[in-house]
């Protein structure tokens, strides 16, 4: 499964004067390293020298391989990075070769599992205004409705485009990149630079997309009530629900 990897930091000093001029006019500007799969982008939110860098959609060994390019590329050039708590890791998970019934289940299970995703990434999260819990966006409900009650009745891509719009940007999941970049937005996890905890919160989310192939939402709320809580979890995510 393809993933997006973006990393937000702070107190990038050592990055050179013509690539910020060029980001801070809005334009991405690629890292310069070996498989050249990392760009820089100006992000108003961050303070202290700061900017996202954002990976190009990457798959299995390329995962780590990225990662330690783009953590090279900041010793190489002198840079160390610093983390606030403005900064996040946003994790895009491809979801383009899933079935409308397979995307919305796997909505419906981040739904049910989104209390304990914030309780591994921490709960002070819940209180960023950019990482507002799914359950908590405007409108919810009705958003949820359309999806899963009137899209699926319709094949007018543009119905979906239209009740996809209407969905927080800012929410703990983002799901405005399912038309656009053919996949969701997980904006949960805080800043890191530690690869293992990187490649442990994308193993995460992949393991929610894994579960929802195959399934239709129709049997979702029996089929979780039958289980239980407890077991669910671990057949979600192959871990017990204290270990998450």
């Amino acid at each position: 499964c393809y993933v997006g990897i973006e990393i937000e930091l702070e107190n990038l000093t050592g990055i050179k004067d013509s690539t910020w001029d060029t980001i801070q006019t809005g334009e991405d500007v690629t890292i310069e390293t070996p498989h050249k799969l990392w760009i820089i982008r100006r992000d108003g939110s961050l303070r202290k020298v700061g900017a996202e860098f954002v990976s190009s959609k990457i798959y299995g060994k390329d995962i780590i391989l990225a990662l330690q390019e783009l953590f090279t590329f900041f010793k190489d050039n002198d840079i160390k990075p610093t983390i606030s708590e403005r900064c996040s890791l946003h994790i895009h998970i491809d979801i383009s070769d899933m079935s409308l019934d397979e995307y919305l289940y796997m909505l419906l299970t981040y739904t049910f599992t989104e209390p304990l995703l914030f309780n591994y990434c921490g709960e002070f999260r819940k209180d960023n205004l950019y990482c507002i819990p799914y359950v908590y966006t405007d409108d919810y409900v009705n958003q949820i409705n359309s999806l899963f009650f009137e899209f699926r009745e319709s094949t007018n891509q543009e119905y979906l485009k239209r009740a996809l719009s209407l969905t927080e940007k800012y929410g703990a999941l983002n799901i405005l990149p399912t038309t656009s970049f053919g996949s969701l937005e997980f904006r949960l996890h805080p800043g890191t630079l530690d690869i293992t905890k990187i490649l442990e919160w994308i193993n995460i989310l992949l393991s929610i997309k894994k579960y929802s192939l195959g399934k239709a939402p129709e049997g979702f709320p029996e089929f979780v009530s039958g289980v239980g809580l407890q077991q669910e979890i671990y057949n979600i995510f192959g871990m017990e629900l204290g270990n998450i």
